[in-house]
């Protein structure tokens, strides 16, 4: 149950990010919302994929939820938020947003990510072997942004 606690605030971080910095500002409340949910399939692939390759790497069930946010860590790769270094900085941030985001949103985009980015920029952990820091940015997001849809 823990597992999926993670996973799915993990998913629903990212998922309003992009929501929010692909919503147009004439978008509906109920448009928002339909759009989140075709959003989520994404993030949900890329989480999928990344769980999949993960799950490939390690059969013990137990070490696998112990190291459930290298999961996180996996997907921010995939979607550009985490350099070559799996760190993040205001230029992974903006690279990100290059590739994922129309460019009218980027201001946007960053104003809700600059106090997580003071909090963690280059600062993830890369040698923890159970990817924590990941997580806890993008719970730090979700905190951020979670009242937007």
């Amino acid at each position: 149950m823990k597992t999926f606690g993670l996973i799915f605030i993990s998913v629903t971080a990212l998922v309003v990010f992009n929501v929010i910095t692909k919503v147009d500002a004439a978008v509906e409340e109920t448009d928002c919302r339909k759009l989140m949910m075709v959003i989520a399939k994404k993030q949900l692939k890329v989480f999928g994929e990344c769980s999949r390759e993960m799950r490939a790497e390690i059969s013990d069930p137990e070490i696998y939820q112990s190291k459930i946010q290298c999961v996180v860590k996996c997907a921010m790769r995939r979607e550009k938020m985490i350099d070559e270094n799996f760190q993040v900085s205001k230029l992974s941030i903006q690279e990100f947003l290059e590739l994922n985001v129309p460019k009218v949103f980027h201001e946007i985009g960053h104003i809700f990510m600059d106090n997580c980015l003071a909090k963690y920029d280059g600062k993830f952990d890369v040698q923890d072997e159970h990817c924590k820091s990941y997580g806890d940015f993008i719970k730090c997001m979700q905190d951020r942004i979670g009242d937007i849809c």
